[in-house]
């Protein structure tokens, strides 16, 4: 395995396999050195996310992470962020996440509009 195979890897962890291998593949990340990879915190955000109900401030806690180091989320990763500050009725990270959807470019689009009323 290698920095390129754990997205995928991860997102059919979190749909198939449930948190538990996520997590097992998130301490294996960790090992490996990659956990920094913009494109495997991506992952890792999504296994979690699709966790929603069990593992929202995780999902939160890997989105703020990569905004401190730098990372500019995808449409999934700032769905996740969003979805995890609903699921908390995280008030203030939603309005860290708002200001994130605009910076980014994200304000214009319908899914990220949606979710922002649940917000």
């Amino acid at each position: 395995m290698n920095k390129f195979s754990f997205p995928s890897l991860l997102k059919a962890s979190g749909r198939v396999f449930g948190i538990e291998k996520g997590m097992e593949m998130h301490g294996v990340i960790v090992k490996m050195g990659v956990d920094s990879d913009e494109f495997v915190q991506r992952g890792l955000i999504g296994c979690y996310a699709l966790q929603k109900v069990t593992r929202p401030r995780e999902a939160l806690r890997l989105f703020n992470e990569m905004q401190v180091s730098g990372i500019k989320p995808d449409l999934v990763t700032m769905l996740s962020g969003i979805s995890a500050c609903v699921h908390l009725g995280a008030q203030d990270q939603a309005k860290w996440v708002h200001i994130f959807v605009d910076r980014d470019g994200f304000g214009n689009v319908l899914s990220v509009k949606n979710a922002l009323i649940d917000m």
